[in-house]
């Protein structure tokens, strides 16, 4: 019902504005209507919701009365104040990938308008959002002529520690500059988000050592090729109520009776989901013992829907025994869906590849099935062919989805096509069923090849399950 009266608005607001300032007020109702949340919210947050719902049609309306008046009625200099309205998050929806996207339109973003000038260039931070985890923070820059050009998106700024800045929250201890994303809007205009995350990302502690607000001191010297000295101090607040953190302290024994693991902690927002646990296993290794560190760790929830890994980070742990080793580790997975009410943390073992199999693809003869080996099949199901892409939905069928996804690839005139924006739809009786866009022509061939694998070995007696809602 929401979703047809936030479309009917969207159409009465938007459908007939002409001019330069009614178009450009037309782009701030999209943004602005384009934060209207049409999931279903957990019981506990749809209050919250449905005020914040209120208060974005009501500065829907404020703008359209606005786009009304631009249309003969207002001032240049009202104009130009029109052009600067500020949206929360914008930087975030424009250039965040889905989980940032995500956790930003579920009201995790806080706005900021801290500016600093050197060298011509304007460096604006407009936004921050912080789950308690990791930092992100919105960055703009401008200036009066050509900006430097980007060289590297992921190394656009040189930023460093200053020691004449204050920090009381002992922040420049605890937290560093781990990511860059940047891109170019106009000559004289970038956007970039900044990625912050903890030192202490696998120390039992870390969450003791961590405020849940406090100022982050930072200090650019180089945009681009640009040395300069831009001083921010930008403030961090954590919103408490929409992270979770649930403190485990269990652990389950290997088969072979000497390793372990010791799962700590899972956090979960709509940000990301974060796992901290410990491995230990027996020095020297033999062929049947458990070794954590070649392990792989799979997260789905009771439907055997998979939670994407997104990376982490391990250390050795404490050496308490000679024949033991210990490690620990913090793994980083995509957002829990919504309608997820348990996380399935289930560590297992890749099988060996031993071959490759590849079939032509006929958009006219689908479904088509090739087989992985003693792993399962993949079964592509549609093409449907657009101007400079084509989009596939396929089927994974097997013990090893993911082994199973990352072994296949669609080839045309030799080039592997990498779908940027591939997802998990969903899964039915075991067969997972994704989608992929491929930089495609249709009047070439595009073949489907794959690794053979051996089926994977999971250790059900290392398994986790976490009650998340």
């Amino acid at each position: 019902m929401d979703s047809n009266i936030d479309e009917q608005i969207r159409t009465h607001l938007t459908g007939d504005l002409s001019s330069e300032i009614p178009e450009l007020v037309k782009s701030r109702l999209e943004q602005t209507l384009q934060l209207l949340e049409t999931e279903p919210m957990p019981m506990q947050h749809r209050t919250h919701s449905r005020h914040r719902k209120s208060w974005f049609v009501a500065a829907a309306v404020v703008l359209a009365i606005g786009g009304t008046l631009a249309s003969g009625f207002i001032s240049p200099a009202m104009a130009e104040t029109l052009r600067k309205v500020p949206f929360i998050g914008q930087i975030f929806e424009a250039l965040g990938d889905n989980a940032l996207q995500n956790a930003n339109r579920k009201g995790l973003s806080l706005p900021v308008n801290l500016s600093a000038t050197d060298q011509g260039i304007t460096l604006t931070i407009t936004e921050v959002l912080y789950d308690g985890v990791e930092i992100k923070v919105g960055i703009q820059e401008s200036s009066t002529s050509k900006l430097p050009i980007i060289l590297d998106r992921s190394d656009r700024y040189e930023i460093v520690k200053s020691q004449t800045q204050e920090d009381p929250a002992h922040a420049l201890d605890i937290w560093y500059h781990a990511q860059t994303n940047v891109r170019s809007e106009t000559s004289t205009q970038n956007i970039g988000i900044l990625s912050f995350e903890s030192m202490h990302g696998t120390e039992p502690n870390r969450d003791a050592k961590i405020s849940k607000e406090f100022p982050l001191p930072i200090t650019i010297k180089k945009v681009g090729d640009v040395e300069g000295n831009w001083k921010f101090q930008i403030p961090v607040k954590w919103n408490a109520s929409l992270t979770k953190k649930i403190p485990i302290n269990k652990t389950n024994k290997a088969p072979d009776g000497i390793g372990s693991i010791t799962l700590q902690s899972v956090v979960t927002s709509p940000l990301g989901t974060e796992i901290r646990f410990t491995t230990a296993e027996a020095y020297p290794s033999t062929s049947s013992s458990w070794s954590g560190f070649n392990s792989d760790y799979m997260v789905v929830d009771e439907n055997g829907y998979i939670i994407s890994s997104a990376g982490g980070q391990g250390g050795p742990g404490n050496q308490m025994q000679t024949n033991i080793v210990e490690m620990k580790h913090t793994k980083k997975y995509d957002p829990i869906p919504e309608r997820s009410k348990t996380l399935i943390f289930k560590p297992y073992k890749s099988g060996r590849r031993y071959g490759d199999a590849a079939i032509t693809l006929n958009p006219n003869a689908l479904p088509l099935t090739l087989q992985q080996g003693e792993v399962g099949s993949v079964t592509v199901n549609s093409m449907a062919f657009e101007e400079d892409r084509v989009v596939i939905h396929y089927d994974v069928n097997g013990n090893d989805p993911v082994g199973q996804n990352l072994a296949k690839d669609f080839i045309q005139d030799g080039k592997r096509g990498f779908s940027d924006n591939s997802k998990l739809l969903r899964v039915n009786n075991g067969v997972y069923s994704y989608v992929g866009e491929y930089p495609f022509q249709k009047e070439m061939p595009i073949k489907l090849y794959s690794s053979k694998l051996r089926k994977a070995t999971f250790y059900k007696e290392l398994e986790f399950q976490v009650p998340i809602r």
